[in-house]
């Protein structure tokens, strides 16, 4: 049975994390690692680490020397992460009972692919199902929104051979990593929810919106002058860098 590395960065998620914590708990699949990186928070989130990392021991702490930001603690999340399979959640995020079981059963049975994801459900501050634009979440559709959005799993050689997340690109790690990742590698969409995601007013996504635009389309414009878009990639790539641009535009007039 192949060993599922989770990574959970946390900074000061005290509101949330145990149930965050809980939903790796009650997997279907068991052989997992859980290394939770506190990103030395200021409230009771390492107490609920310790709790925890003392109950279980397949939970396993860190705390980073200095405030680092998520795709630092990713990064030294996995460094010390030994499964096959790699993927990460949010402090305030949580995976259905069989998330992670149904990502590997997808790897397994598809041994040319390197990154499974499933569809995910918004729910707000109190758990409760929240509306959300509704978009494609088909594979070529990630360059016009992150369509892997958080309920995903790759092979750990993947994650080696792209070097990890890019600790330049705070906001944005995830899609860098998913799109340089998509050059030469195949993705399996399972078209099933998995996850919850919480939409708080806390969150990064509601705080830094404009922000994460801004870096969306500059990650578009990098890829479309590297010259090695496929024509249908390239395509979609165009379509995703106008789309972009126009919400980012729009984000603007919006806070003018």
């Amino acid at each position: 049975m192949k060993l599922v590395s989770i990574v959970l960065p946390t900074y000061n998620g005290a509101d949330y994390l145990d149930e965050s914590i809980q939903s790796v708990l009650r997997q279907t699949y068991q052989n997992w690692e859980l290394i939770i990186v506190d990103d030395c928070s200021t409230d009771n989130t390492p107490s609920i680490i310790e709790k925890y990392a003392k109950l279980d021991p397949r939970i396993k702490p860190q705390r980073n020397a200095q405030n680092s930001k998520l795709p630092a603690s990713l990064n030294a999340g996995f460094a010390n992460a030994v499964g096959d399979y790699f993927t990460w959640t949010s402090d305030d995020n949580l995976f259905e009972d069989d998330a992670i079981e149904t990502m590997v059963d997808a790897l397994e049975s598809n041994p040319k692919a390197d990154l499974a994801y499933c569809n995910v459900t918004r729910i707000d501050s109190d758990g409760n199902p929240a509306k959300a634009k509704q978009f494609s979440t088909a594979p070529l559709f990630l360059y016009v929104y992150n369509v892997i959005q958080a309920c995903f799993m790759y092979r750990s050689d993947l994650h080696r051979e792209l070097g990890g997340y890019d600790t330049s690109l705070f906001l944005v790690e995830d899609y860098d990593f998913w799109i340089r990742a998509f050059r030469s590698h195949r993705f399996i969409h399972i078209n099933e929810v998995h996850y919850k995601y919480r939409m708080h007013a806390k969150s990064l996504s509601s705080t830094r919106e404009r922000e994460i635009r801004k870096k969306t389309v500059a990650l578009l414009e990098r890829e479309l002058s590297s010259g090695s878009l496929s024509p249908i990639k390239r395509l979609s790539a165009t379509i995703g860098l106008a789309y972009n641009k126009s919400m980012y535009k729009r984000s603007l007039k919006s806070n003018s």
